[in-house]
């Protein structure tokens, strides 16, 4: 699976993925993620944002929010990624050959929207990565699933070969976040049986 993880907007004072060592940046990599910069010079791209993500405050106040998108055209990239693994010493060339072809099959059979949700799935995990990479950083991240995802990838040219899955705002908190509450574990976690109605 690749992602598009696209650095859209950014007020200028945005030190996030220039603070990221070159390890874990090849660690993003080699997970499926490839990042472009597309630094802002001005606030021009951020208050464009700001109507399409329904005025959240987060979108021009942070240093920078990062679009994660889900590539639904991912497997042609199937060669150059298991030839990557062969190239590292990861994995035999037939073993490769063979995860190709049996990918390659295995998505030319499968109905756009299973591909849809596969993009989903793992650009969910994608942004919780991204997430908690920032955090150990020590930046502070808001994941921003409320937008108009159309609007949004007719302003910034988006080819439809992407699906927006979330934006994420990255920057210093101003202030600590408000506290929350959840459900309990039992509310929502079971074991071998769903709960009658």
């Amino acid at each position: 699976m690749k992602l598009a993880v696209t650095h859209v907007v950014g007020t200028g004072d945005y030190n996030g993925p220039d603070e990221f060592s070159k390890e874990e940046l090849n660690m993003a990599r080699d997970h499926g993620v490839f990042i472009k910069k597309q630094y802002s010079q001005t606030s021009k791209e951020i208050y464009e944002l700001l109507p399409i993500a329904f005025n959240q405050k987060q979108v021009v106040e942070a240093s920078a929010v990062v679009a994660v998108l889900g590539d639904l055209e991912n497997i042609r990239m199937a060669e150059k990624i298991y030839g990557q693994a062969v190239d590292a010493g990861f994995m035999p060339a037939d073993t490769a050959k063979s995860m190709v072809e049996h990918y390659t099959g295995m998505y030319s059979s499968m109905p756009p929207e299973a591909i849809r949700q596969i993009a989903y799935t793992d650009g969910g995990l994608v942004s919780m990565q991204l997430m908690l990479v920032t955090r150990a950083k020590g930046y502070d991240t808001v994941p921003i699933g409320g937008y108009d995802k159309q609007k949004f990838m007719e302003a910034f040219r988006i080819s439809e070969r992407y699906i927006p899955i979330m934006l994420v705002a990255i920057g210093k908190a101003a202030k600590p976040g408000h506290p929350t509450v959840r459900l309990a574990v039992d509310d929502v976690a079971f074991f071998n049986e769903m709960p009658k109605e």
